[in-house]
């Protein structure tokens, strides 16, 4: 399974989670603004950019470095 097909598979349960228990569910299209490390560099990211390459690539990443 690439990493791809296993976002979706998580998105999908995740979002399925989220409407069982009425937990409001972000839009994923909706833009932030995410300032880096100087607060000078300032810039868009979409919520779906921000979960699935920032935090779920790193999260994964993690996990077959200890493997």
């Amino acid at each position: 399974m690439t990493r791809d097909q296993e976002w979706n598979t998580l998105l999908v349960n995740v979002s399925s989670f989220c409407v069982k228990h009425d937990i409001e569910i972000p839009d994923m299209d909706e833009f932030d603004i995410v300032r880096g490390k100087s607060k000078r560099r300032v810039f868009k990211m979409t919520n779906e950019h921000y979960y699935h390459i920032d935090v779920f690539y790193t999260i994964v990443g993690m996990q077959k470095s200890r493997t």
